[in-house]
């Protein structure tokens, strides 16, 4: 994990703040989805990887998971997937 980061082939979400589900909040910008197209996700501190990104389709936030909940999920649309 440390190395891709290193290599800059991951991005480190660990200094995001995280919402009451634990998953980390990437804001409302689309341009994040740019940042993290072709890259790995992941929390260096916490040493985990990332699994889905999704985008609520009430609110537009954009929220990272440690686990694939967002992939077929009715309230949002998965835009990343490990």
């Amino acid at each position: 994990m440390e190395q891709k980061f290193k290599r800059g082939e991951a991005v480190d979400l660990a200094i995001l703040s995280r919402n009451f589900d634990g998953d980390y909040c990437l804001g409302r910008d689309s341009k994040v989805l740019d940042v993290i197209k072709d890259k790995e996700l992941c929390d260096l501190k916490q040493e985990v990887w990332i699994k889905s990104v999704g985008r609520s389709k009430e609110t537009g936030e954009i929220y990272a998971s440690v686990t694939g909940k967002y992939y077929d999920n009715p309230a949002f649309e998965c835009v990343w997937l490990r």
